[in-house]
């Protein structure tokens, strides 16, 4: 094999490894962090979907003692889709009306919530809180960071971990 041959056969090598790292950045960074999973997907590739749904505000109904609150989450089109926008005809909308993911209440979720409540993030925090909810007692687990919640400056995360709770642990604020 000639010298030419083994340099581009190494130039090509590089090149996959680096468009496989590319599109599996988001897996790369979840295994080497030992981040949960749930379908299929790392906690950091949650909180950047859930990034894209920004906080509208909640409604509060209920009187003292019990209380219920719906949280309002307006997805933001990406810079993809503003692009996409200018240049497809008239018709084409990005996606704002979709429920935010995690939502379902499924229990294989949980520990995807529970990190998703560390984030920085205001709107992923209360939206984590909502899914655990969901959840209802099959979220015990999340209680001790539910706990951690309600210390946190943030009042509207606060009322969202103490709904969370409440659900959880019907007991709660006794």
């Amino acid at each position: 094999m000639s010298k030419r041959c083994k340099l581009l056969l190494i130039y090509l090598s590089a090149l996959v490894i680096l468009a496989t790292v590319a599109f599996n950045q988001s897996a790369l960074i979840g295994w080497w962090r030992g981040e949960a999973k749930y379908k299929g997907r790392y906690t950091n590739s949650w909180r950047a979907e859930l990034r894209t749904y920004k906080y509208r505000g909640y409604a509060y109904f209920g009187c003292w003692g019990s209380s219920d609150s719906i949280w309002f989450f307006e997805r933001e089109p990406s810079k993809w889709e503003e692009c996409l926008k200018k240049v497809l005809p008239k018709g084409f909308r990005a996606k704002k009306d979709s429920t935010p993911p995690l939502r379902d209440g499924d229990a294989e979720a949980i520990s995807v919530l529970i990190e998703l409540l560390e984030a920085p993030e205001q709107n992923v925090r209360i939206q984590a809180a909502n899914g655990l909810e969901r959840a209802g007692e099959a979220a015990r687990d999340a209680i001790p960071a539910l706990l951690a919640m309600l210390k946190m400056q943030d009042w509207e995360a606060a009322i969202a971990a103490r709904q969370a709770l409440r659900a959880i642990d019907p007991k709660f604020d006794e």
